[in-house]
């Protein structure tokens, strides 16, 4: 791992919590359950701010994103997990 994604990691580690923003331009908080690396690629398990607040029925929907790098700013960013063997 650079030092770029070990500062994300760390951050992520230390707040928790992080804000995303989607394509549709809404934000959303999100817990950060754990930041991993697989096969030599960065992920991280998020659980909506919501859920773990109201976890009702005992179930709670985990998002899984890959931690990337922007080329064109040189930013991370994170990118939805579709491969299904993956998940």
């Amino acid at each position: 791992m650079d030092n770029q994604h070990d500062d994300m990691l760390e951050q992520q580690e230390e707040t928790s919590a992080i804000e995303l923003v989607d394509e549709q331009g809404n934000t959303l908080c999100m817990q950060v359950l754990a930041s991993f690396e697989h096969d030599g690629e960065l992920y991280c398990a998020l659980v909506p701010q919501d859920a773990m607040e109201q976890d009702e029925d005992g179930e709670t929907d985990v998002v899984f994103l890959q931690i990337t790098g922007n080329p064109e700013t040189g930013e991370d960013m994170l990118t939805a997990v579709e491969d299904e063997p993956l998940l």
